[in-house]
This record gives C-alpha cells, sequence and structure tokens, in this order.
C-alpha cells in the first residue's frame, strides 16, 4: 500500500491528477493508511480543479490527524480550495486554522501566511494583502524558491487589475511567468499567462491578449487540469468576444461551461454565463441576454465576486434600456456603481470590455 501512495504521489506531482485519483479510488486502505490515503486523494482532485470533491477528502483525512505536518498541511489545503471556489468565510477560517497551526508546531509558515494573503486579496482587503505578499516575496527570491516568487507575482498581478493599475498588473504578472520558467515550473507558467492574458485585454491591447491566452490554452490542452483547461476557454472567449468575434467566442463560453460545470464551479460558471449574456446582448436577442443575465447573477450570488455582480448589473442596466425601460436600468445601473464604490473598485468603468 505505501507502494502505491508513492506512486500516486508521482503522479499528481508529473500533473496526471486524474489517474492518481482513479488509482485511489480502486483501492481500500488499511486503517493506519486512512489518513495519508484520503489526504491524497484530496490532493489530486484539488490538482485537478475538483475543489468540492478534494474539500470532502480533506475532512476526512483530517478528523485522522495527530500529525502536526499534515494538520497544517489539510488546514492549508482547505483554505485554497473554499477561496477557489469563492467562499470567503470559510476560507477565512481554514486560513486562520491554518496561521495558527503553523505558529504553534513551526511549521510552513511561510505557506500559511501565504494562503492568507490570498484570502485577504479574494476579501478586498488589498492593502494588508499586499503587505504579506511583499514580506513573503523577499523571502523568497532571497533564497531561490522562484516557483513560490512566481506565485506572489500571480498573486500581486491581480489585485493590480482590480485597483485598475494595469501597467503594474501586467509587469507583475510577466514577472510571474520569468520565475516561473526560471524555476521550470509549466503550470505556474500557465496561470502567469492567464494573468496577462486577462488584464492585456481590459487595458485594450488585444493582440498581446490574444497571444498570451493561445500560450495558456496550447499548454493546458495536454494536462488533467480542468480548472486550467476551463480558465482558458473563458479566457481567451472574452479576447474573442472583444474583438468582435462573436461566433468563436461562444463554441469558447459553450466549452467552459461544460468543464465549469463538471467541477462544480459556481462563482466562475457566473463569468461564462455573463459572456453568453454580452454576446446575445450585441447580436440584439434581449430576452436571452436577461435570462442569461440572470444565470449569473444567481452564480455569484455568495460567492465573493463583486466584480461579477457588478458587470451582470452594468449588462442588465445596458439591456433594460435598449429595450425602453429606463427606469429600471437607471435604478440597476446606480446599484452597480454603488456596489463598486463599496468594494473600491472601478468595474462600473469597464463597460467596453
Amino acid at each position: 500500500m505505501i507502494k502505491k501512495l508513492e506512486k500516486v504521489e508521482k503522479l499528481i506531482n508529473s500533473e496526471k491528477p486524474l489517474e492518481a485519483a482513479i488509482l485511489l479510488k480502486k483501492t481500500k486502505p488499511p486503517v493506519f493508511l486512512e489518513a495519508e490515503y484520503h489526504l491524497l486523494l484530496a490532493k489530486a482532485w484539488q490538482s485537478a480543479g475538483y475543489f468540492k470533491k478534494a474539500l470532502i477528502n480533506y475532512a476526512i483525512g483530517a478528523s485522522f490527524l495527530d500529525d502536526p505536518i499534515n494538520s497544517v498541511t489539510a488546514a492549508i489545503a482547505m483554505a485554497a480550495c473554499w477561496r477557489s471556489l469563492g467562499d470567503f468565510k470559510k476560507a477565512l477560517k481554514f486560513s486562520k486554522l491554518a496561521l495558527e497551526l503553523s505558529k504553534k508546531h513551526r511549521v510552513f509558515i511561510e505557506d500559511a501566511e501565504m494562503e492568507s494573503a490570498l484570502v485577504l486579496r479574494l476579501g478586498g482587503d488589498f492593502k494588508n494583502a499586499k503587505i504579506k505578499l511583499n514580506i513573503l516575496f523577499t523571502s523568497y527570491i532571497k533564497r531561490k524558491d522562484y516557483a513560490a516568487g512566481s506565485f506572489v507575482c500571480w498573486a500581486l498581478g491581480g489585485i493590480y487589475r482590480l485597483e485598475g493599475l494595469y501597467d503594474k498588473s501586467i509587469s507583475a504578472f510577466k514577472e510571474a511567468e520569468r520565475y516561473a520558467l526560471k524555476s521550470g515550473d509549466d503550470s505556474s507558467r500557465g496561470y502567469a499567462l492567464f494573468g496577462q492574458g486577462g488584464v492585456l485585454r481590459v487595458a485594450g491591447k488585444m493582440d498581446e491578449s490574444v497571444m498570451a491566452y493561445k500560450k495558456a490554452k496550447k499548454m493546458f490542452s495536454t494536462t488533467q487540469d480542468i480548472f486550467g483547461k476551463a480558465y482558458s476557454e473563458c479566457g481567451y472567449a472574452n479576447v474573442l468576444r472583444q474583438k468582435g468575434d462573436l461566433a468563436l467566442a461562444m463554441k469558447g463560453y459553450l466549452k467552459a461551461r461544460k468543464l465549469y460545470t463538471e467541477i462544480n464551479d459556481e462563482a466562475d460558471l457566473g463569468f461564462v454565463e455573463w459572456g453568453i449574456g454580452e454576446i446575445l446582448k450585441k447580436t440584439g436577442q434581449f430576452q436571452s441576454a436577461l435570462k442569461s443575465f440572470d444565470k449569473a447573477r444567481k452564480l455569484f450570488k455568495g460567492n465573493c465576486e463583486p466584480r461579477g455582480e457588478i458587470l451582470v448589473e452594468l449588462s442588465t442596466a445596458q439591456t433594460l434600456h435598449l429595450l425602453g425601460r429606463g427606469k429600471s436600468a437607471d435604478k440597476i445601473f446606480d446599484g452597480a456603481v454603488k456596489l463598486a464604490r463599496k468594494h473600491k473598485l472601478r468595474t462600473y468603468l469597464e463597460i467596453f470590455t
């Protein structure tokens, strides 16, 4: 059994998480290895983008644990899964637990701090997230941990984008790619390219955005990372939509919808439905567009995606205006601007995207 677990670990590290999960599912572990079994299965699901499945196995694995290293690892991973699913409250709960356990047992303190910073970013506390990330970056680069340095740059790039600091965001994502290349981490490079593609699009640099997404799509097409594949399809569809290639964009959104549905990622599925609604709006299918925006609204609700919520309300207001329902449009538009200012976002100025 120990040899089988070692084989599973190698499969996960070789970016074959689905093969690892299938192998584990066919195996019944002895009682004394039950914790390790569930933690490895959870890691496989997480690596493939099945965050809800991962959480089930992390919870089972953690219930058997009396080992401090595995306890901290499980808490950090559960925080990361809840964060990926957009559940700020649960992500915060487990990130606090991870910090507490890591400091108590003096293991994986930086990993816990990193997850804490990402959860703060999810909750909109950009100031404290940046403080933590910059401290970690200095530490990682000092000891030449370039993979971790890449991850920090990626996280900072996302914050700068939300703050509307597009030049800083582009630089951070490009730096993330450089460090990923230096470390030989293809997955990190792929996510750095996603970041570049997204911010280059909203900054109006369409050709560069297309190139970034094409590179990322090619990289993830050969992996078992379902989340990465879905993200690349949705991101690329966003660029195509903004460029006016609506038919191709719709194909991309439909692929992304299928993939995000497979892994039960409601928050990101919300962006897919919003994008589909935008295409329907641009082609004069206003009632169908409103239905798509309503789907997106329901998916964003409770998933800590204020930018998504704002975009949906703006698009709904525009569509209602086109239908001659000006008063309703005004009310919804004003609400969207109010929500954006509450979260210190300027999403209402992204209408052209």
